[in-house]
């Protein structure tokens, strides 16, 4: 599958086809999985980064994994949920 909108997320799906021989919904899955994993670890960064009590920061990330289960494109785990988990590690944490 390619299409223009998606030609790096394309890109990357077919390399790991490549090397893994895998098929295309394994190779989805598992994008889907590490990319909510890591989705939520970068979030967890964020509050921890705001100074929130660890009360406040289980709430955050129980509402936060809600909105993800409810929103059906970041099921998909599309380039721009990509992008966001990019940017979640990108941005200066001091």
């Amino acid at each position: 599958m390619f299409s223009r909108y998606h030609v790096g997320w394309s890109s990357i799906v077919r390399i790991v086809h490549e090397i893994t021989s895998f098929d295309y919904t394994i190779i989805w899955w598992i994008l889907l999985f590490t990319g909510q994993i890591l989705l939520i670890i970068g979030f967890y960064s964020v509050l921890h980064t705001l100074d929130l009590s660890y009360s406040l920061r289980a709430i955050s990330i129980i509402l936060f994994t809600l909105i993800l289960y409810k929103v059906e494109h970041t099921n998909t785990m599309a380039p721009r949920e990509w992008a966001f988990v990019a940017f979640l590690y990108l941005i200066p944490i001091t």
